[in-house]
């Protein structure tokens, strides 16, 4: 069994401060009218939703373990290839580097490139998009128990044991505070 999924690119809509309820191309919706949808890529399931950075780039994860870049008109740019699903958005950085993490147990930074600047093993998934603060400082969860702070070079900073998974993305305060949930 093949599992495929499809990311749409969002829809083109005329008169409208929010999404339509409808994808189909030409349906009024409450006043709108959705004009056009700009493109469709194919990939392995999807099951978290895409970050776009600069020029319109969208990265979004998959089940076939890759984190894929796709230009603003659905072009692949690259792929990073994972042990295991990629399944929470990346969080990108003011330097341009992408931070993810895969059910492989790696959080990893990419250059803009799409090539590995570094990685990090915990032990055990990493299903959370992490959290950027503006130090630099990489913040996220495993599925070990363990909520983690790490270098911009990928070197621990700390790791707090919380006794049971974080599998929740981190938030930060504006004053530092760290924010997360765990099961």
């Amino acid at each position: 069994m093949i599992l495929r999924a499809m990311l749409v690119a969002a829809l083109t809509v005329a008169g409208c401060s929010s999404a339509p309820s409808s994808p189909d191309a030409g349906e009024a919706d409450a006043g709108r009218m959705v004009t056009a949808t700009k493109w469709v890529y194919s990939t392995a399931g999807i099951d978290c939703s895409p970050a776009v950075g600069p020029g319109g780039v969208v990265y979004v994860g998959s089940h076939n373990g890759a984190l894929l870049a796709l230009d603003a008109n659905g072009t692949k740019r690259w792929d990073y290839t994972t042990q295991n699903w990629v399944d929470a958005p990346p969080a990108l950085a003011a330097d341009g580097a992408i931070y993810f993490g895969s059910l492989d147990q790696s959080l990893r930074a990419l250059h803009s490139d799409g090539t590995l600047a570094w990685s990090f093993a915990t032990g055990s998934v990493v299903a959370t998009t992490p959290a950027v603060a503006a130090d630099g400082t990489i913040y996220f969860g495993s599925g070990d128990k363990s909520l983690y702070a790490l270098n911009p070079d990928g070197t621990e900073k700390w790791a707090f044991a919380t006794g049971v998974e974080v599998l929740s993305s981190p938030a930060m305060g504006t004053d530092g505070t760290i924010y997360f949930g765990s099961n």
